[in-house]
């Protein structure tokens, strides 16, 4: 059964506090992809590497449009690093009545490198928590529950993600406390 205080997580953001010193999640903004019976699963959206989605497809012979918008590719979490996961919004869709497609098929990689200005996060690795886990990381102040809006997430640099986020709370990230406590 799904922890009640996990379920509604999908769609919404995890951001590292400072008190988090695991090199993969120091400074994260964790993208929550999908909560099940036994698992919270992520992907980090602001930590670039050095590489780009065209070199993937390049190396997998996909066959890449004219109108195709290449980028880095995001160091997505610290389990199964030998994946490429994908998010983006469907072209038929409206973006502002739908929620972001969560992949790691090859038909999905093939439709973005075929189409024209696609807005699309590539990340190689995954974050993964069993639900106690997770929720016992939240009671010890490890990460702040966020909303992330599309704009943040598909058109925000890398870099500035976590301090958007921050801003529309109307707090910085020097405002942040690793101390935890109850009221």
């Amino acid at each position: 059964m799904v922890n009640m205080e996990l379920k509604n997580l999908k769609g919404k953001c995890l951001l590292a506090m400072p008190n988090v010193q695991d090199r993969f999640f120091r400074s994260a903004l964790v993208l929550v992809t999908s909560v099940d019976d036994f698992h919270v699963r992520g992907l980090i959206v602001n930590k670039p590497s050095d590489q780009l989605v065209s070199d993937i497809l390049n190396q997998m012979n996909i066959d890449i449009g004219l109108g195709f918008e290449d980028q880095r590719i995001l160091h997505g979490g610290p389990v199964r690093r030998d994946r490429l996961y994908l998010s983006y919004f469907p072209r038929a869709l409206t973006e502002q009545t739908m929620t972001p497609i969560f992949s790691n098929e090859l038909e999905d990689l093939q439709l973005i490198a075929n189409s024209q200005g696609m807005r699309y996060i590539a990340c190689v690795g995954e974050c993964e928590w069993e639900h106690e886990q997770l929720c016992d990381e939240i009671a010890s102040n490890y990460w702040l529950i966020v909303s992330c809006s599309h704009d943040v997430l598909f058109d925000c640099d890398y870099n500035d993600r976590v301090k958007l986020v921050l801003s529309r709370l109307g707090i910085s990230l020097e405002q942040l406390s690793s101390i935890s406590g109850r009221a």
